[in-house]
């Protein structure tokens, strides 16, 4: 597992995380739900960036949930999470 394994997407309602181009979590608002406007959009799109950033530092680091463990172990053996 290194850092150029991972990446994610991110807009005003919420983040996502990809291991080898394959989804393993994120976190969100519900759809329903009315989301940030106006000046309130770029802090929510910088707040979701850093939150990224820190999720896929904590699972380098070995922090994650047991999830996530199984679906990037899975992505490694080459079966379709």
């Amino acid at each position: 597992m290194i850092r150029e394994d991972f990446s994610y997407s991110y807009n005003s309602r919420g983040y996502m995380i990809f291991y080898k181009t394959k989804p393993i979590g994120g976190a969100g608002i519900l759809p329903d739900a009315r989301g940030p406007r106006g000046r309130q959009v770029q802090k929510q799109l910088d707040e979701y960036r850093h939150e990224a950033d820190i999720t896929i530092r904590d699972i380098m680091n070995g922090r994650m949930s047991e999830r996530q463990r199984k679906l990037i172990e899975a992505i490694d053996r080459g079966e379709k999470p």
